[in-house]
């Protein structure tokens, strides 16, 4: 009898002593994860994940831990498990939606937010994807819609006062490529520069609100300029060849010498963005200063996975001469394009 109690007592110390080597190493890959040593996390996850196949929260958070590694296949199928394991968890079904919309799987992202929506409707963030997605789909106002609702939710949410001003953003730059004069539209830029300056005064502190200061900067420049150049227009999806695709304003006038571009460099396709099949035009307003500068810039037509990035920053190298009124510089609009086409 006593040996048996003995070897009970061997076994459970054992049990007591395997199990807290466990927990360890859960809270050691935990821990990876908030220092944001994404690398570290994924693998030690990957390893917790493989002996504890029904651990939600693990999934979860090895998805979260490829996402930030920007591996979009492997987040995806790690977020699904987690889906799977705990359908009716409205956090796990939002981070698998915001993985889809990374990954450019639109028709799953929307089906996801959708459901972390139904599920809580208090969920600011899977409010944030699906006007995110409604975004991407050019449906502008509900876009819109969708961020003032993250923004219910969640009043300092950067994020989402960031989709709402891009959603009057876009809105402007439609207006523009049906050939509207930007100066009817201007309301717009008006919108989307208060929605950035409520941010910079309600947002979370903690959050990254340098581009929503660099983007109010240039939303004022912006419309300061249209109220001021009423009669100005903009010609839309001019066909120009690749290294020269600025659409020109009107017929300049007699006493008028137009900008001249001296250079124009390329802006190049980002990896993500191959790999995701992502294709298509962006288009950014650009304000050639009279000083020779590109100055301000405002991103009217985006595309994802980086190559709005890229195409402000080949934006920013352009190379040219100002336009001329009556022999003096002066500051002047246009429109830039940079089409990325998948081969």
């Amino acid at each position: 009898m006593k040996l048996l109690l003995n070897t009970l007592i061997l076994i459970f110390v054992f049990s007591l002593t395997a199990f807290s080597q466990a927990q360890t190493f859960r809270d050691k890959a935990f821990e990876l994860y908030r220092q944001k040593n994404y690398a570290g996390a994924a693998q030690a996850l990957q390893t917790l994940a493989e002996t504890n196949k029904k651990d939600a929260e693990i999934w979860n958070l090895l998805g979260l831990s490829y996402l930030n590694l920007n591996d979009f296949k492997k987040s995806r199928k790690a977020l699904g498990t987690a889906v799977k394991i705990s359908p009716q968890d409205s956090n796990y079904r939002a981070n698998l939606a915001f993985a889809n919309l990374l990954g450019n799987k639109l028709k799953p992202a929307m089906k996801e937010a959708d459901m972390a929506v139904r599920l809580n409707p208090q969920n600011a963030e899977a409010y944030y994807v699906r006007g995110y997605v409604n975004l991407r789909q050019s449906k502008l106002s509900e876009a819109i819609a969708d961020a003032d609702r993250a923004i219910g939710v969640k009043p300092a949410f950067a994020l989402a006062y960031l989709l709402k001003a891009d959603g009057y953003l876009y809105s402007f730059g439609e207006a523009l490529a049906k050939g509207a004069k930007p100066y009817e539209h201007v309301g717009l830029l008006k919108k989307a520069q208060e929605t950035l300056e409520i941010c910079q005064k309600d947002c979370d502190k903690n959050s990254d609100l340098s581009g929503h200061r660099e983007a109010l900067t240039a939303v004022k420049a912006f419309y300061s300029y249209f109220k001021l150049n009423k009669d100005e227009a903009l010609t839309p999806d001019t066909p120009l060849p690749p290294r020269d695709m600025i659409a020109p304003t009107s017929v300049p006038a007699a006493n008028v010498t137009p900008l001249k571009i001296l250079a124009k460099p390329r802006a190049n396709y980002t990896d993500s963005a191959r790999s995701n099949g992502i294709q298509g035009v962006v288009r950014i307003a650009v304000l050639f200063s009279a000083e020779g500068k590109a100055r301000y810039m405002m991103v009217i037509k985006p595309l994802s996975n980086g190559l709005t990035e890229e195409a402000l920053r080949a934006a920013r190298q352009i190379t040219f001469e100002p336009q001329l009124r009556d022999g003096k510089p002066v500051s002047v609009v246009k429109i830039v394009e940079y089409t990325f086409t998948l081969y």
